[in-house]
């Protein structure tokens, strides 16, 4: 049974900017969504005959940055009474439409209320040592990574009307790293260091820009990784090491989280 309830509508936010070739391909793989809202950052689309399948255009006058761009996608999308938030940076395609149903059930399982698709670039790919797996029934899995990536993210209603919007004084840098620091401290995501997507998501979602050649964060790797690490040691020092050794300790931290979140934790 899927445990999915059809009143909870879903909603996608495409962020895009000057990468008309790949958002047309990130939008077309969208097309089963129950709400749309592209929020376009940079020059307007040249061509606008495949936009039908959107509810709703956000043009901005300028390049306000990454953060904002996310803001007014998560805000129309709250407006409209969407339950189930996903954003999605333009670079990133969907394979498999079973995506959603697979976050959503990730989420409804472990209590977990902020979701990260790992595999969006080399980061991850490149950290496997650090890879660990849960497993529940009815197939649902969760996997844990160092690094957390914002090209694709899930968020509970709730979750967002608790934490908040991202920082938009990150502009174009980090805002989804400070803001799951936010989900952790509100007790909704695993510690630092641990962040966390569903099992194989790279079977639902694939990227069109693999190395990240065509990405602004590309030319700028020691600004993300002095950035992460001061969040890291940041974390340490207001809630101790947040790195959990076994997959037996992380276990405990989930049934807890559960718990904390009133869910029903699945044995």
């Amino acid at each position: 049974m899927n445990i999915i309830n059809p009143k909870n509508k879903i909603g996608v936010g495409i962020i895009t900017y000057n990468r008309e070739d790949l958002f047309y391909e990130c939008l077309k793989s969208l097309a089963f969504a129950d709400e749309i809202v592209v929020v376009n950052d940079g020059k307007e689309f040249k061509n606008t005959k495949n936009l039908s399948n959107i509810n709703h255009i956000i043009q901005h006058d300028k390049n306000y940055g990454v953060a904002k761009s996310k803001n007014d996608a998560l805000k129309y999308l709250l407006k409209q009474g969407c339950e189930n938030i996903f954003l999605c940076e333009d670079d990133v395609k969907i394979i498999n439409e079973n995506v959603f149903e697979e976050y959503i059930k990730a989420s409804e399982t472990s209590g977990i209320q902020h979701l990260n698709y790992a595999y969006h670039g080399p980061t991850n790919k490149n950290n496997i040592s650090h890879y660990q797996e849960i497993k529940y029934e009815k197939g649902v899995g969760l996997s844990f990574h160092r690094y957390p990536i914002g090209a694709f993210t899930f968020y509970t209603r709730t979750a967002i009307e608790k934490v908040g919007l991202l920082d938009e004084r990150f502009h174009n840098f980090h805002d989804h790293v400070d803001h799951t620091a936010r989900f952790i401290k509100a007790k909704l995501h695993p510690p630092y260091g641990w962040f966390a997507d569903i099992v194989s998501s790279d079977k639902f979602i694939s990227d069109q820009d693999p190395e990240l050649s065509r990405s602004t964060n590309k030319r700028n790797t020691l600004n993300y990784s002095l950035k992460y690490y001061y969040y890291y040691l940041k974390y340490i020092i207001k809630n101790g090491n947040p790195k959990v050794s076994e997959i037996t300790e992380l276990n405990s931290y989930l049934i807890n989280l559960k718990s904390k979140n009133k869910f029903n934790f699945v044995k």
